[in-house]
């Protein structure tokens, strides 16, 4: 019980940084979308055997909770600017070792739109700073130390700014386009009749047919952009 509740008081705090400053849902504030994923972040952790990952990527940390007790601090390098790491909930899915010579241990996450992992690196100069392709590297030595603690299932979060699933700010989406935003954006789309697959964070010609729909037949320019109408349309709208 311990556990759980520290769990909560975990997340609710980890969740505090972004609800305050996000405006999610105007057309039906009684369904605030953030508060949905709010909560599926304590249930998820509350479900989690042992130990909680929670990175934070503008500070290139990772840290290890194990309920509500801080056991680690880890400087990681994590996504560019053009290949973000995934934002949002996940789970270890795979566990494997490459050997010292190829970045030793690591840890596949569960996410949909691409291989993402917590893996060692060659290059110990790039960690402390945005140099990977998305994944999240750290120094051969600590990723195995990390390894250790962790199953499969056990739940990651990876922060990228105030607003949530968007990071920093919102970018205008294109088809072609993958990340934590396309698949908020798919979800709001499902929720709302005009998606009929799953969310998955790949902006594709199913969705790219969806997003035209969308804009016509709520008034919009022809297109297939999210672009800033599209959002408030939405209701994914940041304060000032």
């Amino acid at each position: 019980m311990r556990r759980i509740l520290g769990g909560l008081i975990l997340l609710i705090f980890l969740a505090g940084l972004v609800s305050e400053v996000y405006i999610y849902n105007i057309r039906d504030k009684a369904d605030n979308a953030y508060e949905q994923w709010e909560m599926h972040c304590i249930k998820e952790y509350a479900e989690a055997k042992e130990y909680f990952v929670f990175v934070d990527v503008p500070q290139h940390e990772l840290r290890v909770y194990k309920a509500d007790e801080l056991l680690k601090t880890y400087k990681v390098s994590t996504g560019n600017e053009d290949a973000p790491s995934p934002l949002g909930l996940w789970k270890v899915s795979s566990k494997a070792e490459w050997g010292e010579g190829l970045g030793g241990k690591w840890l596949g996450l569960n996410v949909p739109w691409g291989r993402y992992h917590i893996l060692g690196t060659l290059d110990p100069g790039s960690v402390g700073w945005g140099s990977s392709e998305g994944s999240i590297r750290m120094y051969n030595k600590e990723v195995s130390e990390l390894a250790a603690y962790l199953e499969n299932g056990a739940v990651v979060e990876v922060y990228g700014g105030a607003l949530g699933p968007f990071g920093d700010g919102l970018r205008t989406l294109e088809p072609g386009d993958r990340g934590s935003d396309v698949m908020e954006v798919q979800r709001r789309l499902q929720k709302w009749g005009y998606l009929d697959q799953e969310p998955n964070g790949i902006y594709d010609e199913a969705m790219e047919a969806v997003v035209q729909r969308f804009r016509k037949e709520n008034g919009l320019k022809a297109g297939t952009r999210i672009d800033a109408a599209c959002y408030d349309l939405l209701g994914i709208i940041p304060f000032e």
